[in-house]
């Protein structure tokens, strides 16, 4: 089914991200490191290190994504977007796909910004919220310049 407006995105995209960011997956890599010497022959988190809830859809088709870290304990930290925004921004971007036409593969894209994003992110240096949070975003800046880049 393709969607044919945004709030009939909302779900599918949600849905797909939850997938993507709670699944395990096979990789070929062989780290360096002791920790990860062996990494091609077990199954590992999207992410490992990280803990993601399930993405939520708020008001007006904002979505939040919450995750926790091993290395800060007791601190949660948000990622939100509004997704009319990332909508447009990835079809100028991409140009000769339509989100609406692609949800999932546009799903995929969304995690892979939403990693970047806090990749790049000093994660203690953030101030958690009212709400108990540290947002590292502020919602329009989907499929725009990297928050703040760090020397790696």
């Amino acid at each position: 089914m393709t969607p044919s407006s945004v709030s009939e995105l909302a779900p599918i995209v949600c849905e797909e991200m939850n997938r993507i960011t709670a699944e395990s997956y096979r990789t070929t890599r062989r780290g360096g490191h002791s920790k990860d010497n062996d990494e091609s022959l077990h199954d590992r988190s999207f992410w490992p290190g990280v803990e993601f809830s399930p993405i939520e859809i708020l008001a007006d088709e904002q979505m939040a994504v919450t995750f926790t870290t091993t290395d800060l304990t007791g601190r949660t930290f948000g990622y939100r977007f509004d997704l009319a925004i990332a909508v447009e921004r990835w079809n100028l971007r991409i140009g000769i796909v339509d989100a609406m036409s692609r949800p999932l593969l546009f799903a995929s894209e969304l995690c892979w910004y939403m990693v970047a994003q806090i990749g790049s992110v000093d994660l203690d240096g953030l101030q958690e919220g009212d709400d108990g949070i540290s947002w590292i975003d502020a919602r329009t800046t989907i499929f725009g310049r990297l928050i703040k880049p760090q020397a790696h």
